[in-house]
């Protein structure tokens, strides 16, 4: 019967479409993860050069 066919149709579309956008998100996600970690180890970085330069500061006092 078309009408069970066209259902069928637009049932594996949806399905299809909510797999690439859970691929999507997913994908996000981790490249969120790994800016977010790439920004803390940069910020920990810049603190200990920081505490480095205050150290050598007070030497210098």
């Amino acid at each position: 019967n078309e009408k069970e066919k066209q259902l069928k149709d637009l049932t594996e579309k949806w399905a299809h479409e909510q797999q690439k956008q859970s691929e999507n998100i997913d994908s996000l996600k981790r490249e969120f993860r790994e800016r977010e970690e790439n920004i803390l180890n940069d910020k920990d970085n810049l603190e200990k050069q920081l505490n480095e330069a205050k150290r050598e500061q007070a030497k210098l006092a």
